[in-house]
């Protein structure tokens, strides 16, 4: 994940320039470095981490679809690596190209042993775009089901597909999903990956009984490669990611999950996930490829 400085300052740039620089860095660092760690960096109490959750969550609802740019900035430089600073950047991005901002795309070098290039999610989607999955059993590699994904409607801020029982983001993180549960700011893709980025998601989702429940992710770029499904063959980036799911009557679930995304296809391609319950109980292990995609 882009520090807060870091963030802050490309924010400023940008705004500044009309968008026309865009500062962009690269380095060989695994994890932040401090010469003097800023006291906000201590690790949280569950107690704490939750009541600022609570606080961020509030602000990014209430400016979530904003059509104009403070309440999106403001957000930023306050949360400049925050839960839905990702999200938030993608809005932004919408409401500075209707205000008339030119969009610079980030200088990208395949020769960069650090960077290897960068990949930014195209959102240009359109009513009667069709994805079809097939999900698999991870273990046995025995087909469960397939299904197909087609763009039935497009809003400001979601895709929605078929008869609006299955609600995404403009990038693909889900809003509903078709077993009736509603989450509210999940950000396990984001507009822009290169190798090494790390960022975090804590969102909310809330189950068709009115039960809600917390999930925290940590995600990151790991690796650029040639990555085969029955969809085709793609130059794509990996990403892994490891955290929980805390319900209310306080089961806690581990989860660990794999993805890959290409230029040119706005969802994955292929995803792994695992769930598990304790040390040694597996509750799902699946698998889900890309088959066929026709965008228009």
């Amino acid at each position: 994940m882009e520090s807060g400085p870091s963030c802050r300052v490309r924010l400023a740039v940008r705004r500044r320039s009309n968008g026309e620089q865009i500062p962009w860095e690269s380095t060989s660092l695994e994890e932040d470095f401090y010469f003097h760690p800023p006291k906000q960096i201590r690790t949280l109490t569950d107690d704490e981490a939750t009541r600022r959750f609570e606080e961020e969550l509030a602000i990014w609802e209430r400016i979530k679809s904003a059509t104009e740019a403070g309440p999106l900035e403001d957000y930023l430089r306050r949360y400049p690596s925050g839960l839905f600073s990702e999200v938030a950047q993608l809005r932004l991005d919408q409401v500075l190209a209707r205000a008339g901002e030119r969009r610079i795309d980030t200088v990208s070098s395949d020769q960069n042993p650090y960077s290897k290039g960068t990949l930014r999610i195209d959102t240009r989607v359109k009513v009667g775009d069709r994805y079809r999955f097939r999900e698999m059993d991870a273990d046995t590699g025995q087909e469960i089901r397939q299904y197909t994904l087609v763009v039935s409607q497009i809003t400001d801020t979601e895709v929605i597909y078929g008869t609006g029982t299955f609600v995404t983001d403009l990038i693909g993180n889900w809003t509903k999903l078709s077993d009736g549960r509603v989450f509210t700011g999940a950000q396990y893709f984001i507009p822009d990956y290169s190798l090494g980025k790390r960022w975090t998601s804590r969102h909310r989702a809330i189950s068709p009984k009115g039960e809600p429940y917390d999930t925290v992710y940590n995600f990151k770029v790991v690796a650029r490669e040639s990555k085969t499904v029955p969809a085709g063959t793609f130059d794509a980036f990996r990403i892994e990611g490891s955290g929980w799911t805390l319900g209310r009557s306080g089961t806690n679930i581990q989860l660990q999950s794999r993805y890959w995304v290409t230029p040119g296809v706005r969802r994955f391609i292929e995803a792994f996930f695992w769930q598990r319950a304790g040390k040694s109980t597996v509750l799902e292990n699946k698998r889900v490829e890309l088959m066929s995609f026709t965008q228009l």
